[in-house]
């Protein structure tokens, strides 16, 4: 009996250790801290394999949400040359792909913007996005082609002006002309 009574006290303190170690890190992840474990070595033959296995499947479902945060800081700062590289299974792939075709579409937008702002400003009045602008894009596409349309229309009128003050000039020079023959 006291053999008996020393293996269960045993099989209770891992079965204590298992529940404490699982209880430990239910509330770290409630809690939003994705980096605690439990110690495998306090455990022997299959309680270590659980605990094992409950370390790796934090470790796999951590591993993307950390990527993501990476990538996501990155956008904070304006990188938009940031993506996703790991290699991950199931749903996490959609995660990883979704973010990159986020990244990729705002590069996108970003790219176009700027390279008709800067034809802009190399007096290429002649710009207009023609892409699809998703969204609250779509504002950003219509003010930009709204700006290069008034800003070609105001050129055109200073152009239809100064060809009239050319021929003003033009006419002003001739009649001197006469007159300065006509006074000869």
């Amino acid at each position: 009996f006291n053999e008996i009574s020393k293996s269960l006290a045993a099989v209770k303190t891992s079965i204590g250790e298992m529940i404490d170690g699982a209880s430990m890190i239910t509330n770290a992840v409630t809690d939003g801290n994705l980096q605690t474990r439990a110690d495998a070595s306090k455990h022997q033959g299959d309680f270590a394999k659980i605990v094992d296995g409950v370390n790796a499947t934090l470790d796999a479902v951590v591993a993307p949400v950390q990527e993501a945060l990476a990538t996501l800081q990155e956008l904070a700062k304006g990188n938009l040359n940031t993506g996703m590289v790991g290699n991950y299974n199931g749903d996490y792939t959609i995660i990883k792909n979704d973010m990159n075709q986020t990244v990729a579409f705002l590069k996108r937008y970003v790219d176009e913007i700027t390279y008709t702002l800067e034809e802009i400003g190399r007096g290429n009045l002649d710009q207009h996005i023609t892409e699809d602008y998703l969204g609250d894009f779509q504002a950003i596409k219509t003010a930009l082609n709204d700006i290069t349309t008034s800003l070609s229309a105001t050129m055109s009128d200073i152009n239809i002006a100064a060809g009239q003050v050319e021929i003003g000039s033009q006419q002003i020079s001739s009649g001197g002309q006469a007159l300065s023959q006509g006074t000869t």
